[in-house]
């Protein structure tokens, strides 16, 4: 699958793995299949208000906890894929402090 078509179908689907699964019920086994017995890096999740996303983030996030990992959820429902794409890096932005403090905790 195209970078190209990965990126139209994440933006335009109805849910967080449409078009890259031939269900949301595959796509989601195969996110729980990344997640399963495995502990992964910490790991920063931010969503936006779009229908369903806080939900399956908040999802994933569990998955990702369930297996060890240490994940920081960001409560992006006050949020729209624009106005993040504009206000990210900006200083009082509240989900660029939160992912700078992620960083800063986790990279250092």
């Amino acid at each position: 699958m195209s970078f190209q078509r990965v990126t139209s179908a994440v933006r335009h689907g109805p849910g967080l793995f449409s078009g890259l699964f031939r269900s949301f019920a595959m796509g989601g086994a195969v996110a729980g299949e990344l997640c399963e017995g495995r502990k992964h890096p910490p790991t920063f999740i931010a969503y936006s208000r779009a229908d369903g996303r806080g939900e399956q983030s908040t999802a994933f996030a569990e998955r990702l906890r369930a297996s060890g990992t240490d994940v920081t959820l960001f409560d992006g429902s006050a949020y729209t894929h624009m106005s993040i794409d504009r206000d990210f890096g900006e200083g009082d932005d509240a989900l660029t402090v939160a992912a700078l403090a992620f960083l800063k905790s986790t990279v250092g």
